[in-house]
């Protein structure tokens, strides 16, 4: 399904069928697709994002038994947006059936683009595949000097 979903879900259709959501619903999505976060995680990242968003990086390292979220980037006109809490009603406006893919998808979309973009090993580690503590203090400067052209390549997608 991924594959079949790729050739026919691009990211300018992903950010228009976003764009027609209700507004809440819209950011959250966008929130989402350029974090990169499982949609448990950024639900929780999003209901937090004041305590845990430092200029523009949110450091998580959270662990869920195999699952990890490390450290992401907070878009910075995402971020002026972020005002109130999200539920789990989310998945009532971001579904398949609504809009002809889930919630989870975006995640697989946020990889591929910073992966090519940006950084392969740097996407790696903010979806939460390089975790051990060495990777970690080895990452977590390089987000810093990679966030300006993250922000330049989300600006062109977000916006």
């Amino acid at each position: 399904n991924n594959y079949e979903n790729s050739k026919t879900l691009t990211i300018e259709n992903i950010i228009q069928k976003l764009n027609k959501l209700p507004i809440r619903y819209s950011i959250f999505g966008k929130f989402v697709l350029s974090t990169g976060l499982r949609p448990e995680e950024s639900i929780r990242a999003f209901n937090n994002h004041s305590n845990l968003c430092k200029n523009g990086i949110m450091e998580l390292f959270w662990d869920r038994k195999t699952k990890k979220a490390n450290s992401v980037y907070c878009h910075p006109e995402i971020h002026k947006k972020i005002l109130f809490p999200m539920s789990r009603g989310i998945y009532n406006y971001i579904n398949k059936k609504e809009l002809g893919f889930e919630l989870r998808y975006l995640r697989k979309l946020n990889y591929t683009i910073n992966a090519t973009k940006i950084d392969p090993l740097l996407a790696e580690y903010m979806q939460g595949r390089r975790g051990n503590v060495s990777q970690r203090h080895y990452f977590l400067p390089m987000m810093n000097q990679n966030q300006k052209k993250w922000v330049n390549v989300w600006n062109c997608l977000i916006q």
